[in-house]
């Protein structure tokens, strides 16, 4: 039941849930013509058809209650009903004298119902049904009826006009309501600005009574820093007619308000001043703290991405700083979509954030073959809203890199050094044993050290470690011992004269002259010597078959250019 109903109304409402709530609203008018059947053709006579009559009116009553309680009035519906109602026990009163005042009393229960409609229905209920029982009141007491028809006519006027004109100030008393709820003042004021009239919550924002606001210039309620403003304000109203501003009021609050002000000419009368004063302290506020934060976001170093769910099919990228942008190469309007296209990855850590209201923290290379790495942490602001911290640690991954290239790598050839090509051999002989390990020494590489200097050296250490790893196959492996002696291992390689073939072809990568400088170029040789990995899986081992097969072949070599010829 609406607030505000009478009790008699709450508690009536209740009954016929309990002991009526099988009845349709339909069954009303049914009820009220039996009663007028049941008395009018006489098979009940006295006290008993009295008791008849008032129990069936009043179980149309209690159908009419809980129809409008249960919410299925209209205002058509309601009128028809009542005026069916109404009918019905006019007839009654008039053919039961008896019956007379406690139909009227039950009538005046179902006429009130109207008030849960509307204050228009409450009026056209009461006019007809004062008609229809002031004319029951001239058929059952014909000695009093006269009088007792005018006092109905009389009441019924008077109460509809009070009823219909409660009705024309509902709007202002909604209006009314609506400013209290959104906090504004409607006014008007004189052109020097002498306030003449005021709608709103004047004490909650001035700090004064509306009537003690009235006579009160406008200027009065503003600080004291405001009021050359405000001479500003009142020129240009008078100059286009209108104007906005936003200031603090003089009170003890300090409210942040917008006055909107206006001339408005009515006939003849000389223009007034119409304003509106609307709070927006907390919009200016929330304002001041978003652009506050917006500003915070623009100059952080680091990226931010701000991702909100709002109940929709897909999150929605609420915001994307510059940093964020430039390492993940994104436009700084983005959407979701191109989010997860781009950055898939990413994106998907960050829905299952959103999901599961937990924290993530994750190294990201960002981009396809880019260079660019991020620490990320992704964590929960609200129940909506995800945030992504992205650091660029880019040079700290590259001095890692760095750190553990030169840990595994030759700082001059940039080949792999012993120890890394230990483990690498190591790992291959226990997934293949059929690999040839070979080792390359250079033959008369210590001449140009000694004659043309270290530098010289390194420029045909470099070369030839450039043309080896050019002679062998991406999967195959190549190290630098230390000094001139080169090591690796090749693959497919089981026959010998595939093993003779790639020994002769290293031999002839490092016999090709080097050039030093412009005006010097030098010559070397190598002697390689290999073993295939079929007896044995020891790296040592490996090793040391390849270096005595090396230092045979130098043998051979030296042998051979010592026969006269």
């Amino acid at each position: 039941m609406p607030s505000g109903a009478p009790l008699w109304v709450s508690s009536a409402s209740k009954l016929q849930h309990v002991a009526l709530r099988r009845y349709h609203w339909r069954l009303h008018p049914v009820l009220g013509l039996v009663a007028f059947l049941v008395l009018a053709l006489g098979p009940l006579e006295g006290s008993i058809g009295a008791l008849v009559a008032v129990a069936l009116s009043f179980a149309g009553c209690l159908a009419i209650i809980g129809f409008v309680g249960q919410g299925e009035a209209s205002a058509t519906r309601l009128i028809l009903l009542v005026l069916v109602d109404s009918v019905l026990i006019a007839i009654l009163a008039a053919l039961y004298p008896e019956l007379w005042v406690p139909l009227l009393a039950l009538q005046a229960a179902v006429v009130s119902m109207g008030w849960l409609e509307s204050a228009r229905v409450t009026a056209i209920l009461l006019g007809t049904a004062a008609m229809l029982m002031g004319i029951a009141g001239v058929l059952a007491q014909p000695e009093h009826g006269l009088s007792a028809f005018a006092i109905f006519l009389g009441l019924s006027a008077s109460v509809s006009v009070t009823a219909l004109w409660s009705a024309s100030e509902l709007p202002l008393n909604a209006f009314a309501r609506s400013l209290e709820s959104v906090r504004a003042l409607v006014w008007h004021a004189n052109l020097d600005g002498t306030v003449s009239e005021v709608i709103g919550p004047v004490s909650w924002l001035v700090g004064v009574s509306g009537e003690e606001l009235v006579g009160t210039k406008i200027e009065d309620v503003l600080p004291a820093e405001m009021r050359s403003d405000w001479e500003h304000q009142l020129e240009e109203l008078h100059s286009i007619g209108y104007t906005s501003f936003v200031h603090e009021l003089n009170t003890k609050s300090a409210r942040t308000v917008r006055t909107s002000m206006r001339l408005v000419r009515v006939g003849d009368e000389e223009p007034q001043i119409h304003g509106v004063t609307v709070d927006i302290s907390n919009d200016w506020l929330d304002g001041e703290a978003q652009r506050r934060q917006a500003s915070v976001v623009k100059h952080m170093t680091d990226g931010l991405l701000i991702v909100r769910s709002d109940n929709r099919p897909d999150p929605v990228v609420d915001q994307i700083n510059e940093p964020a942008a430039a390492m993940l190469g994104l436009p700084e309007t983005v959407s979701w979509d191109e989010l997860e296209r781009k950055h898939a990855q990413l994106s998907e850590r960050i829905a299952a954030v959103l999901a599961n209201r937990i924290e993530d923290h994750f190294d990201y290379e960002s981009g396809e073959g880019s260079t660019t790495w991020a620490r990320v942490r992704v964590y929960a602001v609200s129940e909506t809203l995800v945030a992504a911290q992205l650091s660029d640690i880019t040079s700290e991954r590259e001095a890692q890199q760095l750190v553990q290239h030169q840990a595994r790598h030759d700082h001059l050839t940039g080949l792999l050094n012993a120890a890394e090509f230990r483990r690498q051999l190591e790992t291959r002989l226990g997934q293949s044993s059929l690999l040839l390990v070979f080792l390359l020494d250079l033959d008369s590489f210590k001449p140009v050290n000694d004659t043309y200097g270290h530098a010289a050296g390194d420029v045909v250490l470099k070369s030839v470690a450039r043309r080896l790893r050019n002679s062998l196959k991406s999967d195959d492996s190549l190290a630098r011992l230390g000094g001139d002696e080169f090591v690796g291992f090749a693959e497919g390689l089981t026959l010998a004269e595939d093993a003779e073939r790639f020994r002769l072809r290293l031999e002839a990568a490092c016999a090709e002259p080097v050039v030093v400088s412009p005006d010097l170029t030098v010559q070397v040789s190598a002697s390689v010597g290999y073993v295939i990995a079929e007896t044995t899986t020891e790296v040592d081992e490996l090793i040391a078959a390849a270096d005595a097969a090396m230092y045979e072949r130098k043998r051979g070599k030296k042998l051979r250019n010592s026969v006269p010829l």
